[in-house]
């Protein structure tokens, strides 16, 4: 399994948390899967299964020039999150 660490800048807030998982995908949906709304400040009334239909629709884009590293972004109510993917190696 791979350790990812990702990094999302929302509602004028940054949060960093982790996930394992054998693929990029599979890592992208267990850390929706463990992610605290209320710590992020995302509104009560949104639908954690709505967003994660979402989630799963959205396409990662790798950056240029840096090896396993992703993007992607996600309409929250208006507010924009932001959501950098380090493939992170611990020795």
């Amino acid at each position: 399994m791979n350790l990812y660490t990702f990094i999302m800048d929302y509602n004028g807030g940054i949060f960093i948390s982790q996930a394992k998982a054998d693929n990029i995908e599979s890592a992208k949906l267990n850390w929706f899967d463990q992610l605290e709304f209320n710590e992020v400040t995302i509104p009560e009334n949104i639908s954690r299964d709505k967003l994660r239909v979402e989630l799963q629709e959205e396409t990662l884009s790798p950056l240029d020039g840096c090896k396993g590293v992703w993007f992607f972004a996600m309409d929250i109510e208006d507010k924009m999150a932001m959501i950098n993917i380090v493939n992170t190696v611990v020795e």
